[in-house]
């Protein structure tokens, strides 16, 4: 779930994740980091609560993918 609407958001995105800092388990883009690729499908729309429900399915299998990728792209995770 994301908040607002999905609009401009890619059907697919690629791009390397690196390792910010091992212990804390961050992650970022970085042209120094591994190859990564994810989908991603809108489901619906609510306006009631600004709220858009997207499927995301990763292509490669980075840890925190999904969550790196959406956030790089302006589509944060809610309460992530």
């Amino acid at each position: 779930k994301l908040s607002g609407t999905t609009d401009g958001m890619p059907i697919g995105f690629d791009a390397p994740i690196d390792v910010v800092d091992v212990m804390k388990g961050l992650r970022t883009v970085a042209q120094t980091g591994k190859p990564s690729r994810s989908a991603f499908q809108f489901i619906a729309y609510d306006a009631e609560t600004d709220t858009s429900l997207i499927k995301c399915r990763p292509l490669t299998g980075r840890q925190h993918q999904l969550r790196v990728h959406l956030q790089f792209i302006g589509f944060p995770i809610q309460n992530d």
